[in-house]
């Protein structure tokens, strides 16, 4: 009887080592979709989008915190507002040639950029910039 269990026991453990294996294998024939995901726009949308590029660090860029949250409120369902940390993404800031923090880009639905600034703007300054664009609030 103890022959037959170390048998069965060698067996379950064989098996279970050919299924861990099998797993391993089909995963690795599969496409990785997270790879895809991540060459996704992190700013793509359907409407124009302002993407503000800032460090969390940065006290010039903390203090664009009022402006932006005050036109994502005012520009709701009109303008996608995006913010992009350049400590964490290198590569977004790399594909609009962000050289000066805070900086704050206004891009079409085709991601097309159509307006930037480089350096601290307060909120009515960039409204009257939406406004010139034809960009307006509900």
């Amino acid at each position: 009887m103890k022959k037959s269990n170390k048998i069965l026991t060698a067996c379950v453990i064989a098996l279970t080592f050919l299924a861990f294996a099998a797993v391993q294998k089909y995963k690795r024939s599969m496409p990785d979709r997270r790879s895809e995901q991540a060459e996704e726009s992190p700013v793509r949308h359907l409407l124009p989008a302002l993407i503000d590029f800032g460090d969390p660090n940065n006290i010039a860029c903390r203090a664009m915190t009022p402006a932006i949250e005050k036109i994502e409120q005012l520009y709701a369902g009109v303008l996608a507002v995006r913010r992009i940390d350049v400590t964490t993404d290198k590569k977004t800031p790399a594909r609009y040639k962000i050289k000066v923090i805070p900086c704050q880009i206004i891009v079409d639905a085709n991601e097309n950029e159509i307006w930037r600034n480089e350096g601290f703007i307060g909120a009515d300054d960039i409204i009257i910039s939406l406004k010139k664009l034809g960009i307006e609030t509900k």
